[in-house]
């Protein structure tokens, strides 16, 4: 929360390498807290619920960019021909990521994760 509101705060009073070193030392200080850690315990719940939320959130945001795309097109191709872009934009990032799923699916079921 540091990070995005130091990197929020900086982008508004023009300093651009702030944002840069804000992040590097985020990096550095989870790096730092990670290597200290010994044990780790993992709950399967976790995994559980962090699956279906991702899944969730994938088809929730893959409808949400088909329809905001189609329409993004239709009013491109009508009155404004800047929203074609734009809508191609939604429509092509959410094929990719559709595909990245499907790559990522069958590369995890063969591994039997």
């Amino acid at each position: 929360m540091l990070i995005g509101g130091t990197v929020g705060t900086t982008f508004q009073t023009d300093q651009w390498y702030l944002p840069v070193l804000c992040i590097i030392a985020g990096m550095a200080l989870l790096y730092v807290c990670k290597t200290k850690v010994k044990d780790v315990l993992v709950d399967e719940r976790d995994n559980k619920i962090g699956g279906q939320a991702a899944r969730a959130a994938f088809s929730i945001y893959s409808i949400t960019m088909c329809i905001l795309g189609i329409i993004s097109v239709s009013i491109g191709r009508t009155t404004v021909p800047e929203m074609l872009v734009t809508g191609y934009v939604m429509l092509y990032s959410t094929c990719a990521l559709v595909l990245l799923y499907s790559i990522l699916f069958i590369v995890y079921s063969k591994k039997g994760e």
